[in-house]
């Protein structure tokens, strides 16, 4: 699976939450177990060429990548949440 399949994995929500904005809607790849599981190798890939150790996911899309890297990679996973 290459990068192009990968973002059309992705779908796009026009005009949400308001006009203008394309919003990225990652359901539609997390549905997708391939797509999700080559995501989250290239996501370890690049982690462990940075030699990173530990795993901080912000919000909902962190925490959606962010435990399965931690698991695969055995790093620690920090669940960060944005204030005002």
């Amino acid at each position: 699976m290459d990068i192009d399949q990968l973002k059309a994995a992705i779908r796009t929500v026009n005009d949400f939450p308001i006009t203008g904005i394309a919003y990225r809607d990652i359901t539609s790849l997390t549905e997708n177990p391939e797509a999700f599981n080559h995501t989250l190798t290239m996501f370890a890939s690049g982690i462990e060429a940075f030699r990173g150790d530990k795993i901080i996911g912000i919000e909902s899309r962190g925490f959606v990548f962010g435990a399965p890297l931690s698991d695969r990679l055995r790093l620690p996973f920090i669940m960060v949440r944005k204030t005002r």
